[in-house]
């Protein structure tokens, strides 16, 4: 069972951020707002999973390009998989497994043959409307918008 957000917010981990920063000293000033936005978005992927579970459609979730701190830090998570997994386990129900494909996006290409470009915006729309619903403005001002200002690291 996933908890609930306040209870996922809670959850704090030292030896993540204190890797973050290690990884991405231009971040440290916000390292715990990452963190928790980080824990937004692994509560929001398995609130929508379970929902894609019970017959809902659901839109995919990945990071954007604005969301590049947020996943640098959850390389950080993944890193220390034991805490990894036993948080999964414990906030979020199950194991949250990082994405390397983006299902709807892909099909929209092949099946529908769209363009990259205008797949792209469909999945960014998809993305920004459930942050929105689900989040609030501002979280989805910050993920899509404010951390732009930090530069892709060398992990991708």
């Amino acid at each position: 069972m996933i908890k609930s957000l306040e209870e996922i917010l809670y959850y704090k981990n030292k030896n993540v951020t204190q890797r973050f920063c290690q990884i991405r000293p231009d971040a440290k000033e916000e390292v715990d707002l990452i963190f928790d936005d980080l824990k937004r978005f692994l509560w929001l992927v398995a609130t929508l999973e379970e929902r894609k579970q019970k017959g809902e459609q659901t839109p995919d979730i990945s990071f954007s390009i604005s969301m590049i701190i947020m996943d640098d830090m959850w390389h950080a998570f993944i890193l220390w998989t034991k805490q990894y997994n036993e948080f999964c386990q414990q906030y979020l129900g199950d194991f949250v497994h990082h994405p390397t494909e983006m299902p709807i996006y892909e099909q929209n290409i092949k099946v529908h043959n769209l363009e990259e470009t205008e797949a792209m915006n469909i999945f960014l729309e998809g993305m920004i409307t459930v942050c929105m619903e689900e989040l609030g403005e501002e979280v989805t001002q910050r993920w899509f918008d404010y951390y732009l200002k930090y530069p892709a690291s060398g992990m991708h």
